[in-house]
């Protein structure tokens, strides 16, 4: 692990160094730090019974670290490396581990006016818009990629831009569809988002994509629409994701994954703010086993509640004291007991 952690270090450093030693070169450093204190209140070893989860299990864990090298080339040509520490994603018997190192992200971007061409691993369209809406990543990750409909990261192709004025913007990627992992099999993973900005504040946004990447060739088609108003003193977000296997085992019909979320933030002063979410999984959610630091049963429906109190202690320093719910609908006589935590978030970035 050392080595790994040293290795990708050291990639920056290479990159960096080459950066800031070509004429005109610009190098910003940024990263971000978030985690928790937290406390299962209710929580329950869904999945393998012999599992052992301590509900009054308690702790502190710092979930994602993030170190950022944005390089300008010249006036044209840019790129960027991103490095990741994660922890461990589950609070089971048997889950302890070092917080493990990756690449995140590795870029070159062309720059062509308003548009915009980029090669290597980089951020999906799947995610993007909703989450910089959103505003909280470092409490939670955005309903689509919470709920497992797809990766964050591609390698690959990637074109972005914008047209009348940044009134209608774009953002396609095709790449490998095996987010930050190697290529291991043929599949590919086109993804295409359009987004509609017609007054200050207002965004609607369609998103598609096509993905045949599993080892088996099995194939999906995920569709979103996304709502969001952004005012002075409040925003809110709502969308609609459905994700459809095209190619199921021979012999089963599955039906399709829908979900619905809705989140709001309010500013109360320039030190607080409340921000609520709702999340409902309208079937039960085949990969809900694999969700990170809370566990979430497969058996059924849920619905996913998360709220709390942001307290900005510095500019880039917020404490966000919050609860996360799961709450199961009956599934054919099958109702999972609540999951229930408690947290007190922090993050800073620099």
């Amino acid at each position: 692990m050392r080595f790994r952690w040293l290795s990708l270090c050291a990639l920056a450093g290479i990159l960096l160094s080459s950066q800031a030693s070509a004429e005109d070169a610009e190098v910003k450093v940024s990263g971000l730090v978030f985690g928790d204190y937290f406390y299962t209140i209710a929580d329950q070893p869904h999945g393998d019974p012999a599992a052992t989860v301590d509900e009054n299990a308690n702790g502190v864990w710092l979930r994602r670290i993030y170190l950022g090298f944005d390089g300008t080339l010249n006036d044209w040509l840019s790129s960027r490396v991103r490095l990741e520490v994660a922890s461990p994603g589950a609070v089971d018997a048997g889950s302890a581990g070092r917080l493990s190192p990756v690449l995140k992200d590795a870029s070159l971007t062309a720059r062509l006016g308003d548009h915009q061409i980029s090669i290597g691993l980089q951020g999906t369209p799947t995610f993007a818009t909703i989450e910089n809406a959103w505003g909280y990543r470092a409490v939670e990750k955005t309903p689509t990629d919470f709920h497992k409909f797809g990766p964050s990261r591609d390698l690959g192709l990637g074109l972005k831009g914008s047209f009348l004025d940044k009134a209608v913007r774009y953002h396609f990627t095709l790449g490998n569809g095996n987010s930050n992992t190697s290529e291991n099999n043929k599949g590919k993973m086109a993804a295409l988002s359009l987004g509609v900005y017609p007054i200050e504040g207002l965004l609607f946004e369609l998103y598609g994509d096509l993905s045949n990447f599993t080892l088996d060739g099995q194939e999906t088609f995920t569709a979103q629409a996304f709502l969001a108003y952004e005012h002075e003193y409040f925003r809110v977000g709502a969308q609609f994701t459905r994700q459809d296997l095209l190619s199921p085992p021979e012999g089963i019909e599955l039906d399709p994954r829908d979900l619905v979320s809705l989140f709001a933030v309010g500013k109360l002063s320039e030190m607080f703010s409340l921000l609520a979410r709702w999340d409902h999984s309208i079937n039960a959610n085949p990969k809900a086993l694999s969700i990170a630091y809370l566990t979430v049963s497969d058996a059924a429906p849920y619905h996913f509640v998360l709220a709390g109190v942001d307290i900005a202690v510095a500019k880039n320093f917020k404490i966000v004291p919050n609860v996360e719910m799961v709450f199961y609908s009956d599934n054919a006589g099958a109702k999972p007991d609540p999951d229930v935590v408690g947290r007190v978030t922090f993050f800073w970035e620099f």
